[in-house]
């Protein structure tokens, strides 16, 4: 019946298993853009077709693209990966790499939260966060894991 067809912009809205709209119509399979950090990676990876702006990736910060200030506010559906590191580095492409590899499937991938011990007023590296804004679900805030 007429009932039974939907548009396009109804699958966007409607993933349920990405609590909103699918993750899928986002990103594409492609070799990571940025060479500045990563160096050439023969890795096709699961990489958004636009960076996501600097400011949406400090995850405990809002802006103007997004209000949320905490991990739970995000509603992830798979279990966040922490990394904590006392400072930006290419190594953490060794993580990033194969956590965003084409064969995961897209429903599948964990986020990654980057936690770094900076100082107050510091930010990571620009030329690390523009190479980190092309892959989904990859956040970072300021911190330690030491009490």
């Amino acid at each position: 019946g007429q009932g039974d067809s939907s548009s396009d912009s109804e699958l966007d809205e409607a993933c349920t298993k990405c609590n909103g709209p699918c993750i899928q119509q986002k990103i594409q399979r492609t070799y990571p853009q940025v060479r500045t950090y990563i160096g050439t990676s023969n890795t096709v990876c699961h990489m958004l077709k636009e960076k996501r702006p600097l400011c949406c990736l400090q995850l405990d910060k809002p802006c103007e693209h997004c209000p949320y200030t905490s991990a739970y506010e995000y509603r992830w559906t798979n279990k966040p990966i922490i990394l904590a590191a006392d400072r930006t580095s290419s190594g953490m492409y060794n993580l990033i790499i194969p956590l965003r590899a084409y064969y995961r499937p897209v429903h599948e991938l964990h986020p990654i939260v980057l936690l770094l011990e900076l100082e107050d007023a510091d930010s990571p590296n620009p030329a690390f966060l523009d190479a980190i804004s092309y892959f989904p679900g990859i956040y970072w805030m300021q911190g330690t894991i030491s009490v």
